[in-house]
């Protein structure tokens, strides 16, 4: 089966300084909630207010750090709340991220809110930008009618774009990118916490935080606003909604007049290099990326000093760059494996030196039915090995559709499998009907990956479940893969999705098909699958939607409900921290679960080996024993020799 190759580079700039730098450096970088130590004591608290129905007085939120911010995940946790009610019908906050320039707080236009185009699971406008409807909110004056028919807050961006013209217009951002979160469970005790996404103006234009603005005679970063609202068991006008569930938005004025504001101030966006210096390109490993950008505007400080910019890029395209050099190519790489000893029609050795120790994690977002996030969990080798080969029946099946034969005896999901369950008894009275998605993956060959399947080969278990062995409840490698015999390949350095079975679903009179990459698409690197992770939805395309004026119909994402979200991915440690995924404990090769912390995968290094290149140490998984984390990969710097001097040799590792 052909496998589609696709390679984005995300490009960073730094100073003649990093390669200094790079010799010291010890990943994962940064924490999620203190990517600096300038953010160290940047906890804010703020208490709600008495209201009329004395819903919020003994509410106290508190957002974990409010300074140097960026694109991240952000620990908000609360106390004194009242007991979110199940089905999300009463008593749950409903947090957004706001701009806006007037030390007050932001305006109602200027929140990111509204993109669950469903109107919400909780009522019917609990999620929306639209008040005119449900209970009448005698205080509403301003928004009303609109000229359109339809009552609600417009969106207005921060560059001075024109308004929304909708309550649905998804002019500026939809449910695919905006971090608003409706529906945050307080739990039984009063308490509550979610791991926020920050968006600085990188991720959201129209929100503009952190790029430049000129206030008070000054040029500096815009500071934005985080803003929950409360909501109790009241509705606007006093009584108990349809159904006994809030109907109106968060937006209308009665709602928005209990809202708790903290001002949030993020790090400078944009190019911090000076223009004029002179630019060294630098290729390679993910791993790093989340090291050299975290470097850039310290580096940069330094006068006369080249700029670094580094090109994100598979190691094989980066080994290869190295070896087969063509005029202005980067001469310094990052990699995993090292380059072979120099053939003929290639360039001399290259010089190999340690620098930066990271590591493969399993990263999730999975929330229990009215109990809250899932802190912990653990996985084995032969679990991962299930995942990955589309061997539970919702990796080729969606929803409630029956499972094709080849598969149908095998559990319907991970959180389905009775060796998971074992292992993670939370899950032993687990809803059959609450399937997750697939586990996801990037579409592009690494080190990393070639890594990730030499640990499942060194693992009896998984092994020999690669090669048809059924686990000990029944359940079967999914036979398209076994014709991949990944359990003695030892060349596979990809995810391949080899599955080949089609669903269809019809819209009207319109077929349309998904199969196992509309159920669990690919990601473009590791930094987009923590991403999607944190936002619980991993972008699958399963539901029909009909087309309009004239269009076709379309196979689109539906966002998980809150309270559901139930994603996994396999990710590097940094992007993990920065977005504040809880991590799996892995098993490693003498049966401990071991969980991604610097001493772990220092450990792990202890472990490494002599690779094919002499001198050079490279991860072995099957040596990860005691406190060891079986996935420590390390980056190398491998710079090629200057052209016509003698060809250096490797330095040890």
């Amino acid at each position: 089966m052909t496998h589609v190759r696709h390679t984005r580079r995300r490009a960073v700039t730094g100073t003649a300084a990093l390669l200094a730098a790079l010799l010291a450096a010890l990943l994962p970088l940064p924490a999620t909630t203190s990517p600096a130590e300038a953010a160290a004591g940047s906890a804010v608290t703020v208490t709600g207010r008495k209201g009329p129905y004395d819903d919020f007085s003994k509410l106290k939120v508190t957002v974990h750090q409010t300074e140097q911010l960026r694109g991240q995940g952000v620990q908000i946790t609360w106390t004194g709340g009242r007991p979110t009610q199940d089905g999300f019908t009463y008593d749950y906050l409903q947090i957004m991220q706001c701009w806006g320039d007037d030390a007050g707080g932001p305006t109602r236009e200027q929140c990111q809110f509204g993109a669950q185009g469903n109107g919400g699971q909780g009522g019917n406008w609990t999620a929306l930008r639209q008040i005119g409807a449900g209970a009448a909110d005698p205080a509403e004056k301003e928004y009303v009618g609109n000229g359109s028919g339809e009552s609600y807050v417009p969106f207005r961006p921060a560059d001075g774009g024109a308004r929304t013209t909708g309550s649905r217009d998804w002019t500026y951002f939809s449910s695919i990118d905006s971090n608003e979160e409706p529906y945050a469970v307080t739990h039984a005790d009063g308490t509550g916490e979610f791991t926020f996404q920050m968006q600085s103006g990188q991720e959201a234009s129209q929100l503009g935080c952190g790029e430049p603005v000129k206030r008070s005679g000054r040029t500096g970063p815009r500071p934005c606003w985080l803003v929950v609202v409360p909501r109790g068991g009241h509705d606007v006008d006093g009584g108990t909604g349809s159904n006994h569930r809030l109907e109106t938005s968060p937006l209308t004025t009665s709602n928005w007049a209990q809202r708790l504001v903290v001002p949030l101030h993020f790090q400078p966006v944009g190019n911090t290099c000076p223009a004029d210096r002179a630019e060294r390109r630098v290729t390679g490993s993910e791993l790093v990326t989340e090291a050299i950008s975290s470097w850039q505007s310290t580096l940069c400080a330094g006068a006369g000093s080249a700029k670094f910019a580094f090109s994100q890029s598979g190691e094989a395209s980066a080994r290869d760059t190295l070896a087969r050099p063509t005029p202005g190519s980067p001469h310094l790489a990052f990699t995993v494996d090292p380059l072979l000893p120099p053939q003929e029609g290639t360039a001399g050795s290259a010089v190999h030196a340690p620098v930066a120790v990271s590591g493969l994690v399993v990263g999730f977002f999975v929330e229990m039915p009215d109990s809250g996030r899932l802190a912990s969990m653990k996985l084995t080798p032969r679990l991962l090995a299930k995942m990955l080969t589309s061997s539970y029946q919702k990796d080729v099946v969606s929803r409630s559709r029956t499972a094709p034969e080849h598969i149908k005896d095998n559990p319907l999901s991970l959180f389905h499998d009775e060796e998971f369950k074992q292992l993670n008894p939370a899950f032993k009275d687990w809803v059959p009907y609450l399937a997750p998605s697939s586990i996801m993956v990037q579409l592009e060959s690494s080190d990393t990956t070639e890594m990730l399947w030499k640990w499942l080969r060194s693992d009896t278990e998984a092994r020999q479940f690669l090669a048809g062995t059924p686990d000990p409840w029944g359940a079967k490698v999914n036979p398209y893969f076994k014709e991949l015999h990944l359990d003695t390949d030892t060349g596979v350095d990809d995810f391949p999705k080899a599955d080949p079975t089609r669903t269809t679903v019809t819209v009207g009179e319109e077929s349309l098909e998904y199969g196992t990459t509309e159920i669990a698409p690919y990601v473009q690197d590791m930094h987009e699958g923590a991403l999607r992770t944190r936002r619980g939805n991993n972008g699958s395309t399963t539901t029909a939607a009909a087309g309009g004026n004239g269009s076709p119909a379309k196979l689109v994402n539906t966002p998980p409900l809150a309270g559901q979200r139930m994603v996994l991915a396999i990710v590097d440690a940094a992007s993990a921290a920065r977005y504040g995924l809880q991590t799996a404990s892995l098993r490693n090769a003498d049966g401990t679960f071991v969980a991604p912390t610097p001493a772990s995968l220092l450990a792990g290094v202890a472990a490494m080996k002599d690779s094919s290149r002499p001198g050079v140490l490279a991860p072995d998984p099957a040596r990860a024993r005691g406190g060891a984390y079986p996935w420590p990969p390390s980056s190398t710097r491998a710079p090629t020799p200057a052209p016509r001097r003698p060809s250096a040799r490797t330095s040890p590792d």
